[in-house]
């Protein structure tokens, strides 16, 4: 019966007949550190063949490694895509459309202030009229209880020969 090494966990050792050795925890750790580190090097795009030579990514190659993750663009992936190219493009032609439609009913509360403008000139002049002619009528009234009408026509006809 052979007893088990407590720091392999279950494997087997090259002592136990197993094979290849198991890695240190230092070499474990290591390993760890350069893949998170190619990894994080990998999601941001340094040092990976996407530098245009200054440390710095195209916008072409920023695109590239946020649609397909550095890989090259093909038909497969452009079909993958096309649910929200088509997205896309619909919002767009919304975005146009509500511009279009704001545009309109901004030019018809204009005009519709222009009218309401010109209507409320028109109502202050239909008063001004209203209150002369409410005025002459009181003008009139109080002749008459006074016992003087109002004379409506003159009292000769102006330019006009009597031979």
């Amino acid at each position: 019966m052979a007893t088990k090494d407590v720091s392999t966990k279950g494997n087997p050792t090259e002592e136990q007949g197993g094979g290849k050795p198991r890695a240190t925890e230092a070499e474990r750790r290591a390993i760890r550190e350069e893949l998170e580190a190619l990894a994080h090097a990998t999601k941001f795009g340094a040092d990976m063949g996407d530098d245009n030579g200054e440390g710095r990514r195209t916008l072409g190659q920023r695109i590239r490694g946020l649609v397909n993750h550095g890989q090259p663009i093909t038909s497969k992936t452009l079909m993958n895509w096309l649910p929200c190219i088509i997205f896309i493009a619909i919002l767009c032609l919304l975005l146009v459309w509500h511009r279009y439609y704001v545009e309109q009913l901004s030019k018809e509360r204009k005009a519709a202030t222009e009218r309401i403008n010109m209507l409320k000139e028109r109502q202050t002049d239909i008063q001004k009229e209203s209150q002369q002619s409410v005025k002459i009528s009181k003008i009139l009234e109080e002749m008459d209880t006074l016992g003087q009408p109002m004379q409506v026509a003159p009292p000769y006809i102006l330019g006009k020969s009597n031979k």
